[in-house]
C-alpha cells in the first residue's frame, strides 16, 4: 500500500498589495543606499585618494554605485526564494517592484535632492560661505556630488526590468511543475517510467530503480 503524495501548497498568486509593500521597502532601501554613498563611501573614497591608494578608492566607489543593485537582488532572493513557482507570478511582482523603485528614485527622490541642493546653495550664498567649484567653474553643490549616482543607477534598473520581464514571459509560456519529483509517490514514478519507455526514451537511474 503506497502512501498518498503530499498535498501541494496554496498557489502563489499575484498581489498588488505585496508589490506596493515591497516597492516601498525597496525604495526606502534605495534611499538608504544613496545616504551611505553620500556619507561613508564618499568619506572613505576621499581618504583613500589622499593616501595614494587609487585602486582601492576606485573599488570603494564602484561598490557605492552598485550598492542599490546588490540590495534589490538580495531582498528579492530573500523574500521570493520559497514562493517562486517558476510560473511567472514572482517575476511579474519583482518587475513591478523595480518599476516602483524607478518611479520613486526619479520622480520623488531626485526632485527632493535637487530642491535640497538648491536650498543649501542659496543658504551658503546668503551667508557668504565659500563654495567650492569644479575646474569648469561650476559650483560643487550637493547635486553635483550625487548626479553620477543617479545616472549610473539607470543601468541596473534597466537590466533588472528587462531580466524580470523576459523571465516572466518565458515562465508563462513554459511553466514548470509545482510538485518536486521527490514528493511523487512510487506509483507516479512508475507511471513516468512507463510513459518514458513507451515514448522510446530510456528511463533515468531513479526511475529504473523504482
Amino acid at each position: 500500500m503506497t502512501s498518498p503524495a503530499p498535498a501541494v501548497g496554496r498557489r502563489y498568486r499575484f498581489s498588488i498589495v505585496r508589490v506596493l509593500l515591497f516597492g516601498v521597502l525597496l525604495s526606502l532601501l534605495t534611499a538608504a543606499c544613496l545616504y551611505v554613498y553620500h556619507t561613508a563611501v564618499t568619506f572613505y573614497h576621499a581618504r583613500l585618494l589622499d593616501a595614494g591608494k587609487k585602486s582601492i578608492a576606485w573599488f570603494v566607489e564602484q561598490i557605492g554605485y552598485s550598492l542599490p543593485f546588490i540590495s534589490i537582488c538580495l531582498f528579492h532572493a530573500a523574500v521570493y526564494h520559497r514562493h517562486d513557482r517558476r510560473d511567472g507570478v514572482a517575476q511579474r511582482e519583482m518587475l513591478w517592484e523595480v518599476v516602483f523603485v524607478a518611479f520613486f528614485t526619479y520622480g520623488v527622490l531626485l526632485p527632493y535632492m535637487n530642491g535640497l541642493s538648491r536650498d543649501m546653495y542659496l543658504a551658503a550664498v546668503e551667508s557668504g560661505a565659500t563654495i567650492p567649484e569644479t575646474e569648469a567653474g561650476v559650483p560643487w553643490t550637493l547635486m553635483m556630488k550625487l548626479h553620477d549616482w543617479f545616472i549610473r543607477f539607470t543601468v541596473p534598473l534597466l537590466v533588472l526590468t528587462i531580466f524580470h520581464s523576459m523571465r516572466a514571459k518565458r515562465e508563462i509560456e513554459r511553466p514548470e511543475t509545482e510538485v518536486p519529483e521527490e514528493l511523487l509517490t512510487v506509483d507516479e514514478y512508475r507511471s513516468r517510467a512507463r510513459k518514458a519507455a513507451e515514448a522510446g526514451r530510456i528511463p533515468d537511474e531513479t526511475e529504473a530503480q523504482v
